[in-house]
This record gives structure tokens, C-alpha cells and sequence, in this order.
């Protein structure tokens, strides 16, 4: 008898998942889809190593406005009075360090320092091999110190930091698109945990003069220019029209490449069909043809 109800239970469940309709398997899908599994390394606690505890996240930080200080892919003049072999152009590599044409010197860790600590630390270690090692070092390219450009631009993503730039010299080197909402820009100061937002209303500063919100940026300034109304509408309605573009656009493909039979007639074909009774328009023709079948 146990095993009999169970065979019925069975049973009865495979009928109720045949008889389950389209519709219905493809929500079951997709909210079976919408489920992100949780990636086992958040249960050990061994993701939090990885966070930003200070600063932007970089492993080298600072304030460059108040004192530069070296980054990867600075480029580095060094000078060396009276001795050639100690001068040279060099960039900072991935690492942070820069070769020293000195046997058994190596490569130096300069990243994180400002030109004034690496010509300290350059004496220092040359000081066993010359005496009175002097050396003069310069930044000539800095290319290591960025902002963020992001939302409705026609061209964003991270750009140099030059420094003494304000937020309209950077907008005015690029273009919101037509839907940017010019008049709530926001630059983010990002911190792990207390990150400040400032707004800023670039049509006041560009159209009437008004410089308050005009405020000078830092490196790694995340800049973000919101859509207006207009264009947030046009974003949905761009996302609930993408299915049938798509729908449109393969059947267009397969018509061009004369995948799916089709003709087409002219209005005197037309005209003739109608009047031999092969498909009139509006009824059956006196050849006992049904109406509108043209093609």
C-alpha cells in the first residue's frame, strides 16, 4: 500500500509539471536566474583582507596638490653633476622602482615619495660606491594621477590629473550628451567609509559666472553627471523596445538573405487575380478561391 501511494504521488506530480504551461517554466527560470549564489569566500571572512581600509584603494597615496609625490608611470629626470653614468631618464615601473646604473644596486622603490626623498634616499645608497654623491631629481611627465569622468558624457573614463584644475576646466574639455543634467553634477571625494559628495550646478558657472560650486578637484575626484527626466524615460523606453528591434532586425536579416519565401506583386497582378477570381479583395472570387490570398 506504501509503495502503491507513493507511485500515485509520483506520478501525479509528473502530470502537474507537464501540465504546467510556457509561461509558467520560463518565470520559474528566470527568477531561478535572478538567485546569485553567494561565493563561498564571504562565509570564511577572507574577502574582508581585500577591502580599502584608507584612502582610494592604490597602494601608494597622498595629497599631489600639496606635494608631489612619484606614482607608477611617472616619468623621472635624475642629474648628476660630474657624473654621467648617474644621469639619466627613467619611468616608474609597476613595481614602484626605478634602475640605478650601478653595479650591484639594482632597482630602487621611489613610489610614494616626492622628488626631494628620492634624491635622500638616491645619496644614501650611492654614497658607499662615490663620494659626495650629489644628485637633482625632477618629474618631467606625470602621468601617474587621475580623475574619473562618468554618466552621461559622450567620453569618459579615468583622465590625467594635471593639477589646479577646476571642475570647469574639465568639463569644458569634454561633452555631456543631450540628456545630462548639467545642473546637478556630482564630484565624489570616495573614502571606505565617510565619502563626500559635492554638487556642483555647472550651468550656473558657464552660463551666469556664479564660481561657487566651481571648486578645484584632487586626484582621484570621481566626477558623475546624472541624466535628467527625459533621458532616464528614454532609457526605459529604449530597454522595453530592445526585445522587438531584435525581433525586427532577424526578421529583416532573413528576408534579405531569402531564408523566408516571400513575393511580391504588383497592383496589376493584383487587379488581374481579382478579376480571375483568385483572391478579390473584400470575398471569395467567382472561381470559388478564398478572398485576399494574394500570395
Amino acid at each position: 500500500m506504501v509503495r502503491k501511494r507513493v507511485e500515485i504521488e509520483i506520478r501525479s506530480r509528473y502530470r502537474g509539471w507537464r501540465g504546467a504551461t510556457l509561461p509558467g517554466l520560463l518565470l520559474l527560470l528566470l527568477l531561478a536566474g535572478c538567485v546569485t549564489p553567494t561565493p563561498p569566500y564571504t562565509k570564511s571572512g577572507q574577502a574582508e583582507r581585500h577591502y580599502v581600509q584608507r584612502g582610494f584603494g592604490r597602494e601608494y597615496s597622498g595629497d599631489s596638490t600639496k606635494e608631489y609625490w612619484v606614482g607608477v608611470g611617472d616619468a623621472l629626470q635624475i642629474y648628476s653633476p660630474g657624473l654621467e653614468e648617474l644621469t639619466y631618464q627613467t619611468q616608474v615601473g609597476p613595481d614602484g622602482r626605478i634602475p640605478v646604473p650601478v653595479p650591484g644596486v639594482g632597482r630602487l622603490k621611489v613610489a610614494g615619495l616626492t622628488a626631494s626623498e628620492i634624491e635622500d634616499r638616491l645619496v644614501t645608497v650611492l654614497s658607499r660606491y662615490f663620494r659626495n654623491a650629489s644628485l637633482v631629481v625632477s618629474v618631467p611627465a606625470r602621468n601617474s594621477k587621475r580623475i574619473f569622468l562618468t554618466g552621461e558624457v559622450r567620453k569618459g573614463g579615468a583622465l590625467r590629473f594635471e593639477g589646479d584644475q577646476t571642475i570647469l576646466d574639465v568639463m569644458s574639455r569634454t561633452a555631456p550628451s543631450p540628456f545630462a543634467d548639467t545642473k546637478r553634477i556630482i564630484v565624489w571625494r570616495a573614502d571606505p567609509l565617510e565619502p563626500q559628495g559635492i554638487l556642483v550646478n555647472l550651468d550656473e558657472i558657464s552660463n551666469k559666472g556664479l564660481t561657487r560650486t566651481n571648486i578645484l578637484l584632487k586626484e582621484d575626484d570621481i566626477i558623475f553627471v546624472p541624466r535628467t527626466f527625459w533621458g532616464d524615460f528614454a532609457s526605459v523606453l529604449n530597454d522595453i523596445t530592445a526585445p522587438l528591434r531584435a525581433v525586427t532586425g532577424t526578421v529583416g536579416s532573413l528576408l534579405r538573405a531569402g531564408l523566408v519565401p516571400y513575393q511580391v506583386i504588383g497592383f496589376d497582378e493584383l487587379a488581374t487575380r481579382a478579376e480571375q477570381g483568385r483572391g478579390g479583395i473584400g470575398g471569395t472570387g467567382t472561381g470559388g478561391g478564398r478572398g485576399n490570398n494574394f500570395f
